[in-house]
C-alpha cells in the first residue's frame, strides 16, 4: 500500500487503484487494506465505493476507532452530518481522546447543534486545555450570546499563542459587549501581527 500512496502522490491514479485492489485481494482479512482503498476512492469522489470499503473494514474490525473515523469522514462528504456524529460518538467510545471529543463538537457545530458543540468543546478542554477547541468554543459562545465567556476563552488562547485571527475574534466579542476601546486595541494587535 505504500507504493500505492506514492503513485497517488505522483498522480498515477490508475496504477494506484490497481495497487489498492491488489492489496485487498492479497489481504482480504486486513481492515487496513479496505480502509486505504476507501480513502483513495473518497478522494476520487467515488463515495459509494468508499463507503462499501469502509463498511468491509468495520466488519473485520468493529472496535477499530480509525475505521469509524474514516466512515465519519465519508459521511461528511455525503453531507450526512448526523451519521458522521454517530460515527464520531463511536470513535469516542473506542478511543476517547480530547481531539475526538472536540471533533464531534465541530460536527455538532456544523450541524447547527450549538449547545451540543459547547458541551463537547468544554469536555475536550477539560482533558487538554491547549486544544484548538478553545477557539471553536469561543465561536460558539459568541453565536449563543455569551460574549464575556468568549472573551475569557480567547484571552487564554492568546496567552498560549498570539494569532491575528484570535485578536480579531476577541475584538468582535468586545464590540458585541460595547467595549470599543478593547476592540480597537485588539484590531491594532491583529493588524500588527498580519504585517509581520
Amino acid at each position: 500500500m505504500a507504493r500505492a500512496s506514492i503513485l497517488v502522490d505522483l498522480g498515477r491514479l490508475t496504477e494506484a487503484e490497481a495497487d489498492f485492489n491488489a492489496a485487498v485481494r492479497i489481504f482480504p482479512d486486513e481492515a487496513f487494506a479496505y480502509q486505504s482503498r476507501a480513502r483513495f476512492r473518497a478522494d476520487q469522489d467515488r463515495i459509494a465505493a468508499a463507503l462499501d470499503d469502509i463498511e468491509a473494514a468495520i466488519s473485520l474490525e468493529p472496535d477499530g476507532a480509525e475505521f469509524h473515523e474514516t466512515r465519519a469522514e465519508i459521511n461528511i462528504q455525503l453531507g450526512d452530518l448526523n451519521a458522521a456524529i454517530a460515527d464520531q460518538s463511536l470513535v469516542i467510545s473506542l478511543r476517547g481522546s480530547p481531539f475526538d471529543i472536540a471533533r464531534r463538537g465541530y460536527l455538532h457545530e456544523l450541524n447547527g447543534n450549538l449547545d451540543f458543540a459547547l458541551v463537547d468543546y468544554t469536555a475536550a478542554l477539560g482533558l487538554d486545555e491547549y486544544l484548538w477547541a478553545r477557539h471553536r468554543r469561543a465561536v460558539v459562545l459568541i453565536e449563543l450570546g455569551h460574549y464575556e465567556e468568549a472573551v475569557d476563552d480567547l484571552t487564554v488562547a492568546l496567552a498560549i499563542q498570539q494569532e491575528a485571527w484570535t485578536f480579531e475574534m476577541r475584538a468582535r466579542a468586545y464590540e458585541l459587549l460595547g467595549r470599543s476601546v478593547e476592540a480597537e486595541s485588539d484590531r491594532r494587535s491583529a493588524d500588527s501581527l498580519e504585517d509581520q
